[in-house]
C-alpha cells in the first residue's frame, strides 16, 4: 500500500476485481498508512469481501476494534502477544492463561462473531459460536 492520500481512490478501482483481501503484513504504522488501511477495509466491507487481518493490520484493529466489529467475514490471525493486546482492549482485562479456548470464544463474541485464528503452539480457531483447537 502506498503512503498516499490517493491510495483509497486507487484501490477502489481494482477492488471490484478481487475476491478477498489480506491486510497487514508489511503495512507499516504511519498515520497515513493506517488511515488508508481503515478506508480500504470499509470499502471491502461494503462489497462483502472476506478479510484476513494480520500483523500491522491487527495493530490497527487493536487501536480501533470497531472497524471490523460485527463483520463476520473478517478473520483475525493474531499470535499470542497480539491476541493478548486485542483481548485487553476489547474485554477490558487480561485473558485467563488457563482458558485459551474460552478466551478466543469470548473475544470473538465481543467483536460480533469475527473469526479468530490464534496462532501458537496449539492454534485456536473460533467465531464465537464454536471453538476448536488443533
Amino acid at each position: 500500500m502506498r503512503e498516499s492520500k490517493d491510495c483509497p481512490a486507487e484501490v477502489s478501482q481494482w477492488l471490484p476485481r478481487v475476491h478477498s483481501l489480506v491486510v497487514g503484513p508489511g503495512l507499516g504504522r504511519t498515520d497515513l498508512i493506517l488511515d488508508n488501511a481503515r478506508n480500504i477495509i470499509e470499502q471491502a466491507k461494503e462489497r462483502s469481501l472476506p478479510l484476513v487481518i494480520d500483523a500491522d493490520g491487527l495493530y490497527l484493529i487493536t487501536e480501533d476494534p470497531y472497524i471490523i466489529s460485527g463483520y463476520e467475514r473478517a478473520i483475525l490471525t493474531p499470535n499470542v502477544v497480539e491476541f493478548d493486546r486485542l483481548y485487553e482492549k476489547v474485554v477490558g482485562e487480561a485473558p485467563m492463561q488457563s482458558e485459551p479456548v474460552v478466551n478466543v470464544k469470548t473475544l470473538c463474541e465481543k467483536m460480533g462473531n469475527v473469526t479468530i485464528v490464534q496462532k501458537g503452539e496449539n492454534d485456536i480457531i473460533s467465531d464465537g459460536k464454536k471453538g476448536n483447537s488443533e
